[in-house]
């Protein structure tokens, strides 16, 4: 039993860390993930919870993505620093969305964090990654109508509903990006089907018990 909880968990482990790079820039040419904001240490502003100069970065990198300035996909590469984030910082982020829950950065930050976190689970406990990615999926929902090209939550959207291998939420999300961010469709594309393999494996987890 203990060889199959191994084997289980290895492959738990193998499956989020495909996904994780799926859904970033090594797939991808140079340039469109060379970071380009030149942001100064979001996670400290985040940890001192100096939201304002937080915010007011982050805005200014949006702006310059809604002006043509970046790319989908460098504006994306920026934003992974959220993906790096300790677990304690989970307390600082809902003091972000708690102060300000109609900040679009706030609750997109969270969901990234909510992501991380499940990414980070290798020990094979499937129900604590389905928690994970449900939050994630709830706060990138709330952050859908915060901003006027939410680009990043119908990536995160997609990427949770791909690593939960979640087929009518991904037809779902689909749709809504071609309503949204029509000119979006290569950052936007679906996960799970880049990754043969992955909802079999889904399924026998969820199959081997609550985890």
């Amino acid at each position: 039993m203990q060889l199959m909880g191994r084997l289980r968990a290895a492959g738990l482990a193998i499956v989020f860390l495909a996904a994780a790079l799926l859904s970033g820039c090594d797939h991808l040419p140079a340039n469109d993930c060379k970071d380009h904001d030149g942001r100064a240490d979001w996670q400290a502003l985040l940890m001192r919870q100096d939201f304002d100069a937080l915010e007011q970065q982050l805005d200014g990198l949006q702006q310059r993505y809604e002006q043509g300035g970046i790319t989908d996909l460098q504006l994306r590469s920026a934003w992974q620093g959220f993906d790096d984030l300790p677990p304690q910082a989970g307390g600082a982020l809902d003091a972000w969305v708690a102060r300000r829950p109609a900040s679009y950065f706030a609750r997109l930050a969270r969901g990234y964090h909510h992501r991380s976190q499940a990414a980070a689970m290798r020990d094979g406990q499937w129900a604590r990654v389905k928690q994970e990615l449900r939050l994630a999926g709830e706060d990138a929902q709330a952050s859908l109508p915060l901003r006027r090209t939410p680009v990043l939550s119908l990536d995160l959207l997609l990427d949770v509903a791909g690593r939960a291998c979640d087929r009518k939420a991904l037809d779902e999300y689909q749709a809504l990006a071609k309503a949204y961010a029509p000119g979006s469709a290569r950052l936007l594309a679906p996960r799970s089907q880049a990754f043969p393999g992955h909802c079999a494996h889904v399924r026998a987890q969820a199959a081997s018990g609550p985890g």
